[in-house]
């Protein structure tokens, strides 16, 4: 039999903290009326807790659009129009996780779905998230707090810690 170390309590909030904006985003789509939020704009305003900030926020009209997302273009072709949410989660000193979470304009389908960009890539594809939003997802992604750089990663304690907490969630 095996013992496992329990996750410290410290641990499981880091673990938390990339997928906190996009749980706390979408919940702003079943907030009675009175307290919504009236634009996809003013979530730039919004106070998230744990280091944790939305950098832009900004209505797409949909159609053909070119985005870029931690370094990486993608074209993308037939999209809805939504609500794209960009922010950053910073559970360490040394850590920086970007996330990007979409939400459509109409046709919601009532449902969220959350992925990481995959290993230590870095990255977040865009291209997946516009088939989950067409789809009529809402739609979260991280680059799990890496750069895709392998001795930027090996060299970063935060980092690793960033990654292997995620990884736990099911986000990485």
């Amino acid at each position: 039999m095996s013992m496992k170390t329990p996750v410290s309590p410290a641990k499981w909030r880091r673990c938390l903290l990339p997928i906190a904006a996009g749980v706390v985003v979408s919940a702003l789509i079943h907030m009675p009326v009175q307290a919504q939020v009236r634009t996809c704009e003013s979530l730039v305003g919004v106070s998230l807790p744990n280091n944790t900030a939305i950098t832009t926020a900004q209505s797409l009209p949909g159609g053909n659009l070119t985005l870029t997302a931690v370094g990486r273009t993608f074209n993308l072709t037939g999209m809805p129009p939504f609500c794209c949410v960009n922010g950053v989660t910073k559970p360490g000193p040394n850590s920086n996780v970007n996330w990007e979470v979409w939400m459509p304009a109409t046709g919601w389908n009532g449902r969220f779905e959350q992925f990481g960009g995959g290993a230590i890539d870095g990255s977040i594809s865009l291209t997946t998230m516009g088939q989950l939003l067409t789809l009529g997802f809402a739609v979260a992604a991280t680059d799990g707090g890496s750069t895709g750089q392998f001795v930027d990663f090996v060299n970063n304690n935060d980092r690793q810690l960033d990654f292997a907490i995620s990884s736990l969630s099911g986000d990485a």
